[in-house]
């Protein structure tokens, strides 16, 4: 099974709040079989071109499920949603890269 990064967004406005918490802890452990790794919130991130600005990217979850609409339907899950976040995601792939002068 491929994996998924799912990249978790922030209104800009955010403020945590205790239910919030909740609800993001209780979404992690109903798909806690399916992640593979995640960061904790306070990954230091940095922008280099237009990235938007009116959402943050907090975090990230990789997930391995069996395609794109399973990998959507997990991110779908995540009550931020209901509160202004927001979510990508997106397919991990690798290739071989021709990087030889032209």
């Amino acid at each position: 099974m491929p994996d998924y990064i799912i990249t978790h967004r922030f209104p800009a406005n955010f403020k945590g709040a205790p239910d919030t918490a909740a609800a993001a802890k209780a979404w992690f452990g109903q798909i806690a079989n399916t992640i593979v790794s995640r960061s904790d919130g306070t990954v230091e991130t940095r922008k280099l071109g237009d990235c938007g600005s009116d959402t943050l990217p907090n975090a990230y979850t990789v997930v391995n499920a069996d395609n794109m609409e399973s990998a959507v339907a997990l991110a779908g899950g995540w009550p931020l949603l209901e509160r202004g976040a927001g979510i990508e995601v997106r397919q991990l792939t690798t290739s071989e890269v021709d990087l030889a002068p032209r």
